[in-house]
């Protein structure tokens, strides 16, 4: 810690005075017959987002020593474009001709940052893939770490926590499907391969008002879409892992048809995982895998018309084998995977009115078994224990939107239709005497409607605003919700902004979570007679300075949640083993609450880009019958979050990056004691919940990347990566244990120092 602070006031100084160039850019829109473009968004790489007037015209200041800046262009009624301005003295005209724009090769970019979009955070896919991370591959949730008011649950963990709420708080969506499951392997890689990425977009207040089903966040993660013209081809091997890439017209300038496909390949870290050497076995083999692969169509029918379809499957394997010294084997297997379709149509109505329907199917399913076999003369002689528990949740979603250009913003509304169906768990056990339980299988309905608008009220004065309304049905039971959402930014000075957002937001499934590891379970539920929706109030504001080569960002904020679960201690949902006793053994309408202080600061100059967030901040629960009804801290009420990120271009090919990450143990419930019960097992006694807390955790990573073009014109990419390089003992999560009638918690490392390589080549 004490290196990381000399360094940082080291580059400090550095990051704040190094002087670039100003540059000014007038910009004019127009179409194919000179009517100009008003109120397109221009997106202007690492500075901040412009509107066209009426005349199409917009102009903006940027900092630079390059002669060339990199911006993006998008309106309703066109398809986004990507290109390049160089500086002249003169203004730059665009013609857009027949509401499709051609993607316009970039001559000369600077880093990649993150930007601010709606009321999110924007993240680029040149961001994520310049973030060090385990595999060697990208990974767009270490990315999101990198924010403030995010923190990161375990290691090799995909899930993460925000603004002091739960890891099923938070919902990610590729082209808005749900997604329910974020890890591949336990959290080692992310279900999205990185190459089917065109941007993230992160919200956790405001939050727009098509956006609902959680009440912590939103990662909405956007596709590329499919080249009408061009083909491509990539391959990428790396350590763990290798995917293939191919991008590929079918009708010139109508339909075409992009696929992307990943699969592990090698697992040797498993070996020295502390759970195997650490355990009483005396054999032992490890079969596990993965493999996700995403495919899009798109069909340009018209000017007006076109349509996508995607399909996205992945699936994880695991089995372990292990021999004991008592003549018997035991097999552990687990399966789990997400499907999600979207078919879409978007029609272009006219140059201010635009229709997007969509219909969605998402499916995510789990098994696992456990056998325990008797083996006396090197053949199985009997079963001594088999048991299986397995669930699914499948979702049919409609949604319309409407998207209407009025003056000086836009307004968007539309419906939304869910059919949910949730088994929990089906649970088989099969020994002396035998059992089967079965879950009631979960209907849920939802209908919704809502309407956004954004709009400048005066020239320094912006504000966006909207309602959603929510009814949830079902056998039994019917609730309604309104979810109003607004943010208003004032405009101080040229580049002093401040801004004061509030949002509702309801949650119908979740997961029924908790125990000592920290690791949520895949146990998910959701609303039904006995438990309701679950609320949050988000208050937040703040300021912003953004100039073209600085950025500061502040905001406090206080969350009120209502509803919440709470599992109780040391009790896993998949101990129980009926319905009731799952309504038993959580607690409902937990009151939570979380406040906290924000700070982001960044620097962008030629070829070095930093970034550091801080986060401080509380998070609290109560409930009238858990102790006394004192408030006592969630399992993730972790004070201080600091991330540190630096980015240096060394030359055209050669890329730097670290990324260092401090952040405050995680809560735990320590007992004061034990007691042995008549069958002589030890059960802990507990006075206080989560009062144990872990040592901090820190870690730094490094990275390095090298792009390249043969001379036949293929593109090439290596990354190197070392994680946690100075080899910090993190406890990864805990878990209770007990040894010689002993009750112990266990605490486990799993990520030591650990360097990847990985190679892409693009042709």
């Amino acid at each position: 810690m004490k290196l990381f602070l000399q360094l940082f006031i080291v580059f400090l100084p550095f990051s704040l005075f190094c002087q670039t160039l100003n540059q000014i850019f007038n910009l004019e829109l127009s179409d194919g017959q000179g009517s100009p473009i008003a109120y397109a968004s221009v997106y202007v790489e690492g500075d901040q987002i412009y509107l066209t007037n009426e005349e199409g015209k917009c102009g903006f200041i940027f900092q630079s020593a390059s002669d060339f800046v990199k911006i993006s262009i998008s309106h309703v009624a066109y398809e986004s474009m990507d290109t390049c301005l160089q500086f002249i003295p003169r203004a730059h005209k665009i013609t857009l001709n027949n509401r499709t724009l051609e993607t316009v090769e970039i001559i000369k970019t600077r880093l990649n940052s993150f930007t601010s979009v709606d009321g999110a955070t924007q993240l680029s896919r040149g961001f994520v893939e310049l973030i060090p991370s385990a595999t060697g591959s990208s990974n767009f949730t270490m990315a999101l770490k990198t924010l403030p008011g995010v923190q990161t649950s375990y290691d090799f963990s995909s899930g993460f926590v925000v603004r002091g709420g739960d890891l099923d708080q938070n919902q990610v969506l590729i082209d808005n499907v749900y997604l329910y499951n974020l890890n591949h392997i336990g959290g080692l890689f992310p279900i999205v391969n990185n190459e089917i990425l065109k941007s993230v977009n992160f919200y956790n207040g405001p939050i727009p008002s098509h956006l609902g089903g959680r009440i912590s966040s939103f990662t909405v993660l956007e596709t590329r879409t499919p080249n009408l013209q061009y083909r491509s081809t990539k391959i990428r091997i790396g350590l763990l892992d290798a995917d293939f890439t191919l991008d590929i017209p079918i009708i010139k300038n109508k339909l075409s048809f992009f696929t992307s496909n990943r699969l592990v390949h090698f697992m040797p870290f498993l070996l020295a995982s502390d759970i195997l050497y650490k355990s009483n076995v005396v054999t032992s083999s490890v079969n596990l895998g993965f493999y996700d692969s995403y495919n899009k169509l798109i069909y340009q029918a018209n000017d007006k018309l076109n349509f996508k379809i995607l399909f996205y499957k992945n699936q994880d394997y695991y089995l372990l084998k292990e021999n004991g010294n008592n003549n018997s084997e035991e097999k552990s297997r687990n399966n789990w995977g997400n499907t999600a379709i979207n078919l879409a149509s978007i029609y272009q109505v006219s140059n201010k009115l635009s229709i997007k329907n969509c219909l969605y199917f998402t499916r995510y399913s789990r098994l696992g078994e456990i056998e325990q076999l008797k083996n006396i003369t090197g053949k199985v002689d009997s079963i001594i224990n088999f048991s299986s528990t397995s669930g699914f949740i499948n979702d049919f979603t409609l949604q319309s939107n409407l998207e209407y250009i009025i003056p000086k913003g836009k307004a968007v509304a539309g419906i939304h239709l869910l059919n949910r169906e949730i088994i929990p768990s089906k649970f088989i056990a099969k020994n002396s005497s035998g059992t089967t339980l079965n879950f009631d299988k979960l209907h849920l309905n939802e209908y919704g409607l809502f309407a956004h608008f954004y709009k400048n009220i005066t020239k320094n004065l912006q504000m966006d605003g909207g309602l959603r309304t929510i009814l949830s049905k079902g056998n039994g039971f019917k609730y309604f919700n309104f979810e109003p959402r607004a943010n208003l930014v004032y405009k101080i000075k040229n580049h002093l902004s401040s801004n004061l957002a509030f949002t509702k937001t309801t949650q119908s499934v979740f997961q029924a979570g908790g125990g000592l590891t920290g690791i949520n379970d895949e146990y998910w539920f959701q609303v039904n007679e006995k438990i309701k929706p679950q609320i949050a109030y988000i208050y937040s504001s703040g300021f912003n300075y953004t100039a073209p080569e600085f950025t500061v960002k502040s905001i406090i904020f206080y969350k009120d949640m209502y509803r919440l679960l709470d599992a109780q201690i040391g009790i896993l949902p998949s101990y129980y083993v009926s319905y009731d006793e799952v309504l038993k053994g959580i607690s409902k309408e937990v009151r939570g609450h979380s406040y906290g202080f924000e700070f982001n600061m960044t620097r962008q100059m030629n070829n070095f880009f930093t970034s550091m967030s801080y986060t401080y901040s509380r998070s609290l629960r109560k409930h009238a019958e858990i102790f006394d009804g004192k408030p006592f801290p969630s399992m993730f009420d972790r004070p201080h979050v600091l991330n540190w990120m630096c980015q240096y271009v060394l030359n055209s090919n050669w890329s730097l990056s670290a990324n260092f990450l401090f952040q405050s143990g995680m809560r735990y419930s320590k007992p004061i004691g034990y007691f042995h019960d008549l069958s002589n097992t030890p059960i802990p006694i507990y006075t206080e919940r989560n009062n144990g807390q872990l040592i901090p955790y820190h870690r730094l990573d490094l990275g390095a990347m090298r792009k390249w073009t043969s001379k036949r014109g293929n593109k090439k990419q290596l990354w190197l990566n070392i994680i946690n390089a100075y080899n910090r003992k993190n406890v990864s999560y805990i878990f209770p244990e007990y040894e010689q009638d002993r009750f112990s918690i266990k605490k486990v490392t799993l990520l030591p120092f650990f360097p990847t390589i990985a190679y892409s080549i693009e042709f």
